[in-house]
This record gives C-alpha cells, sequence and structure tokens, in this order.
C-alpha cells in the first residue's frame, strides 16, 4: 500500500531528507521487533528554540501483560517504553535552520505571546515535514505495513496527532487508533 500526504504545503526537501536519515540511523541502533513508532517534533507552544526531534518505540514485550488488550496503552505513545532523544543530530542542524529561516522573515512583538497566523502556518508545514519523512520511509519499506506510525505532541490539542496516524496507518490499524484517541 502507498500512502499519499495530502493538502500539504511545500515542504522542505533538506530538512525531510535529514529526518529520514536520522530515523534509519535510529532503527539501525535498536533494531527491528518494534510495533510502533513515534516521532516527536519540537512544540513550540512549550520547549524553547532551537528546535529538536526526539523518537519513541514500543515492542509487544514493552506493554505490561494486564494491558495487553487495551489499545490505549499499544497506542498511547506516553506509557511507550523507549524514549530517544539523542542521535537525530543532523534532524537538529536542518531544523534549527529551518527556524532560524523562518525567524528572520517573521516579525513579531516579543511581549505578544499568542501565535499570530504565521506561526501556526510554520508549526503546520513543521509538522507535516515530520509526517512527509515517515510516508517517505513506510513508502520506501523502511516500516512494515503494520507498524503504527504517528506524529505525537504530548499533551497538546493540536490535530497532528490523529491526521498523522490517519495518513500514516492502514484503516484497520487507524481505527484502532481513533476509538482510543478521537477522529
Amino acid at each position: 500500500m502507498t500512502y499519499n500526504l495530502q493538502d500539504s504545503p511545500s515542504s522542505d526537501e533538506d530538512l525531510v531528507s535529514a529526518i529520514c536519515e536520522d530515523v534509519r540511523h535510529h532503527i539501525a541502533r535498536i533494531g527491528s521487533g518494534f510495533y510502533g513508532y513515534a516521532l516527536l517534533p519540537w512544540d513550540m507552544s512549550t520547549q524553547t528554540p532551537p528546535p529538536t526531534l526526539s523518537a519513541v518505540v514500543n515492542r509487544e514485550e514493552d506493554i505490561d501483560p494486564k494491558n495487553r488488550e487495551d489499545d490505549y496503552y499499544r497506542f498511547g505513545v506516553d506509557e511507550w517504553a523507549l524514549w530517544e532523544h539523542e542521535g537525530f543530530d543532523r534532524s537538529a542542524r536542518e531544523l534549527a535552520r529551518f527556524y532560524e529561516s523562518f525567524k528572520a522573515e517573521h516579525n513579531k512583538d516579543p511581549d505578544d505571546f499568542e501565535f499570530d497566523d504565521e506561526e501556526i502556518a510554520f508549526r503546520t508545514g513543521l509538522y507535516d515535514t515530520h509526517v512527509e519523512a515517515l510516508l517517505r520511509l513506510r513508502n520506501d519499506g523502511t516500516f512494515g505495513e503494520d507498524t503504527f506510525l504517528v506524529i505525537w505532541v504530548t499533551d497538546s490539542d493540536d490535530e497532528i496527532s490523529t491526521k498523522s496516524a490517519k495518513l500514516l496507518n492502514n484503516p484497520t490499524i487507524y481505527g484502532r487508533y481513533a476509538a482510543q484517541f478521537g477522529d
């Protein structure tokens, strides 16, 4: 099955390539056998610059036996076991470049803490580059058809988690996710 990213602004090719390369290296380090892989993009509402990238992975054996039938624990990234904050160096450099380019053109009152339309569009574009990277990795066989993929922003009401889960997964896996985390 080939997945497609729809209704997305054009992405930054260097950033997408960097994310793909770093994710491939991450998977080479941790090995196979995981059922779920999540990218945690920089959350500009709670984290100071420069932007970073992290990943979270879960294997069947990471789910407590008493919770194995509960899809909340299967798809709830906050409950997953292997959090990786290191090893995404190329992505970090490209994210910093991407952010600095935006910041150089964005004029805003430093005392205004509300996101303006340009910041919202930047965040959406940033998240979409992460989705595009995972789509490429899914389509090139880096991830198996049954591997759950998602862009996850902890404690956020941003639609990226649901949007990415729908775009990145087959309908059966997405349906199980959506039953727990809404559509």
